[in-house]
């Protein structure tokens, strides 16, 4: 009846033998040559759901590129092509951003796709990637916005949104301005004002400066701000473990931290000590341990026991635990509720048991001719098997 999601296909295939060797293959810790052929269809259509279908056909074409010319790899090759043009899209977006932002005096932080393309991997192009990401300071947010609006961008929405753009309701659990603009309107720009969310145990507004004094410049071709290689390194970490959640992070995410650590010098004492100030020492530790899983990435022997003992009192702990398996859009529902007055949250909790009928059309991918009811009977049956999981879940790891 319902059509899954990419994150939810995620989720399902973590850890499957295919993914590992996807890992692998990207990685350059497995040469083409020993797949089987039988083995292929997975692989790449794996590459296509985690956004690693670039890096995939460019390792490939390195060693046997008469591998590409079969059928099979075509979606790869126009995934490709897709990319390449979003990614000038994208770049000639930033451009236009950065420029318009520094003439307001207003600093902007560019992060993960766009700052990571630039810096850590063969080409650009080969990060895939969706939209942009920019910080600006918390203070700054509303001037910001209207700089960016000035540029032509607008807060859009789709049937596909839950809570409208301009609803009031939104606008007191939103940690960033959801912007589409550019060229032919297609770019899609995240305008962030805090890093994760709106949740203050997670990063408190008065943590927030220290990610701002840990910058440095692209110097490349381009010329724009991002973080340096630890705070990447935290902030990557967090927003796989405690933000996606492990069951819904993608492989890419991690392939990030992989070729951060592999491209860049890191001051290990430096991110232990940080993640323990943030509380953030089990995501990080997580998502280390998942990067070598994937990767064999090269990390000192001593970091993952550090960053272990440094758990007690750690608050992505409990977090990251009830956003691992099963059960964890409950959770994520749960942190929208946090902050909202009584009266927000009974308008809340009805625009996620009762959403539109075009709401429910875009997210079941229903036909106009489609009768809409059933679907809520479903969504209902699968929102009462998420509590049941996140109850579970939370019993079990206590």
């Amino acid at each position: 009846m319902q059509a899954k999601t990419a994150a939810e296909t995620i989720g399902i295939m973590r850890h499957s033998p295919q993914l590992i060797q996807l890992g692998a293959l990207v990685s350059g810790n497995l040469s083409p040559q020993d797949i089987p052929h039988a083995m292929w269809p997975a692989i790449i259509n794996l590459a296509l759901v985690h956004g690693l279908a670039p890096m995939l056909l460019w390792t490939v074409k390195q060693s046997s590129s008469e591998l590409i010319t079969e059928p099979l790899w075509t979606p790869v090759v126009s995934e490709v092509r897709n990319n390449a043009i979003r990614y000038l899209n994208l770049e000639d977006a930033r451009t236009q951003v950065s420029s318009a932002l520094e003439e307001a005096h207003i600093p902007a932080l560019w992060l993960k796709g766009i700052a990571l393309a630039h810096t850590i991997y063969p080409q650009p192009v080969l990060r895939g990637m969706g939209d942009l990401d920019v910080l600006v300071p918390f203070d700054q947010r509303e001037d910001a916005l209207q700089v960016v609006e000035g540029l032509g961008y607008n807060q859009y929405e789709t049937d596909g949104h839950l809570i409208r753009p301009k609803d009031n309701l939104r606008f007191n659990w939103i940690y960033h301005y959801h912007l589409r603009g550019g060229i032919h309107d297609t770019t899609v720009l995240e305008l962030h004002f805090q890093l994760l969310s709106t949740d203050e145990t997670l990063l408190p507004l008065k943590k927030l400066p220290w990610f701002w004094t840990q910058t440095t410049r692209t110097s490349n071709g381009s010329d724009f701000t991002i973080l340096r290689p630890e705070a990447h390194l935290l902030y990557l970490s967090a927003h796989a473990i405690l933000q996606h959640g492990e069951s819904d992070s993608s492989l890419r995410q991690y392939f990030d931290i992989h070729q951060l650590i592999l491209h860049s010098p890191i001051d290990w004492d430096k991110v232990i000590e940080q993640a323990k100030v943030l509380g953030w020492s089990y995501a990080t530790e997580r998502a280390l341990t998942l990067t070598t899983r994937y990767f064999s990435t090269p990390i000192p022997d001593t970091v993952l026991a550090k960053l272990q003992n440094n758990r007690a009192g750690d608050i992505s702990l409990t977090r990251a635990m009830r956003r691992r398996n099963k059960g964890a859009h409950w959770e994520n529902i749960l942190i929208g509720f946090q902050g909202l007055s009584f009266t927000q949250k009974i308008a809340l909790g009805l625009h996620i048991i009762l959403p539109p009928r075009a709401y429910m059309r875009s997210r079941y991918g229903l036909r106009s001719n489609q009768v809409v009811w059933p679907h809520y009977l479903y969504r209902w049956f699968d929102q009462g098997r998420e509590i049941a999981w996140a109850v579970w879940n939370r019993i079990r790891n206590r």
